[in-house]
């Protein structure tokens, strides 16, 4: 086994990380309020309507995102626009998206019974053979189609 070397700034990079970006995107108002953005700039009354949440609490909530660095504030007369600073924060948040529906996917397909496996052209006899056949068990008993998260996802 070869020792790779960690970089020596990581430790405070990733702590830097935490502290500013991570914990600003640990609330689900300030992720849909990203959301929101990606689209273009917008004011507080246009964001606050499209999360559907209390007006001060919007006003908050871009508070944290703006003091963050993640979006900006410009003002226009009497009204201030918000906009998304990083676009790829979004494409970060993707990601980890895609890593969150594959793990409850992999997790649904593992809790298949066997005997539900029934395939057109594959084995008949309720034996999970293989990954294919677990994953064609979750999809029949999960019903799934297109990437959306089993029903059952928080019993994961």
């Amino acid at each position: 086994m070869v020792d790779v070397p960690l970089d020596p700034e990581l430790p405070q990079e990733l702590e830097e990380l935490v502290s500013r970006v991570l914990e600003a995107l640990k609330n689900r108002t300030r992720l849909l309020l990203l959301y929101a953005l990606r689209l273009g700039p917008h004011t507080v009354s246009e964001l606050w309507r499209i999360v559907e949440g209390p007006r001060s609490n919007t006003s908050h909530h871009l508070g944290v995102l703006r003091n963050r660095g993640l979006v900006a504030a410009e003002r226009r007369g009497n009204t201030v626009v918000y906009s998304l600073c990083y676009p790829q924060v979004i494409d970060a948040i993707e990601i980890l998206r895609g890593v969150i529906f594959d793990e409850l996917w992999r997790r649904a397909a593992l809790r298949v019974p066997a005997r539900v496996v029934t395939r057109p052209g594959h084995r008949t006899d309720g034996i999970v053979t293989d990954a294919a056949d677990a994953v064609t068990a979750a999809e029949q008993r999960l019903e799934i189609r297109g990437r959306r998260i089993p029903p059952d996802y928080r019993d994961v």
